[in-house]
């Protein structure tokens, strides 16, 4: 019976959602001032929640947060980096450096925190294997940046350097999708790729307004989703978590109601 209440409430929650996104109807400006706040804040939740489950991984939330300013960084360097202006490829160069050196200190600090305890052995090994590219990727990235920093003509060094940055947030990314615990993995996994990577990869970093609009809907079904599942396995959850969980859906839903 349950399944079955599951699925109608989920029906009624994806006919609801359906104008959401013909509703929205800020400008660039207007979503970089007032919705992506709201967004950070619900970042910042989530880690709040994947956290309660996993706090020695504390240093994942930064290297999460670092990385999506090295996205914005790049985006920036695009823009007023030119083979020819050594000057302003070396400024966005030395920026990207400082938050690589940042992020290959806290994988460090992650690898000496033993990241295995709540997940079964294969998940184990597979995470530290992540964890062990992470740390390669952040080494790799220093050694380029500081490459691209000495020569005459950085921007020939962009491509191997976007490379390397996108390795590091790829291996970021998969590090906390293999460390959801055992017992809520399905409904973390649902939250992670439904909304929250799709934060840190699109909209943290940028401020796309139309972009935002098209994901809107996704972005509010996997929210959804995962509230009405931890309602059926609130025997399952720590103390307080599905209140951490209602603040947040509570969160997003006033930010919809303000901006839609």
């Amino acid at each position: 019976m349950k399944w079955i209440i599951t699925i109608l409430l989920l029906t009624v929650i994806s006919s609801a959602e359906a104008a959401l996104s013909e509703k929205f109807k800020q400008t660039d400006a207007q979503f970089s001032a007032r919705v992506k706040p709201h967004l950070l804040s619900l970042d910042n939740d989530f880690f709040d929640i994947f956290l309660s489950f996993r706090p020695e991984l504390s240093p994942v939330k930064e290297i999460s947060r670092n990385n999506v300013k090295i996205l914005k960084e790049l985006q920036y360097m695009h823009r007023i980096c030119r083979p020819n202006v050594f000057v302003r490829c070396q400024a966005s160069l030395k920026i990207l450096e400082e938050f690589v050196r940042q992020n290959h200190a806290l994988t460090y600090t992650l690898k000496r925190s033993g990241p295995c305890a709540m997940v079964t052995k294969s998940k184990c090994t597979f995470s530290i294997s992540i964890l062990n590219d992470l740390y390669l990727a952040t080494q790799r990235a220093q050694n380029n940046l500081k490459l691209g920093l000495t020569s005459p003509r950085p921007a020939i060094f962009w491509s191997v350097i976007e490379k390397d940055l996108g390795d590091i947030r790829t291996f970021t990314q998969g590090f906390i999708s293999q460390n959801f615990p055992d017992s809520l993995n399905q409904d973390f996994q649902v939250l992670w790729n439904g909304f929250f990577k799709v934060n840190q990869d699109l909209f943290l970093s940028s401020s796309n307004a139309k972009l935002f609009q098209a994901w809107v809907d996704r972005l509010n079904f996997s929210i959804n989703e995962f509230l009405l599942s931890l309602s059926n396995k609130e025997k399952l959850l720590p103390q307080g978590l599905k209140l951490k969980a209602e603040v947040m859906h509570t969160k997003w839903n006033l930010m919809l109601k303000e901006y839609l």
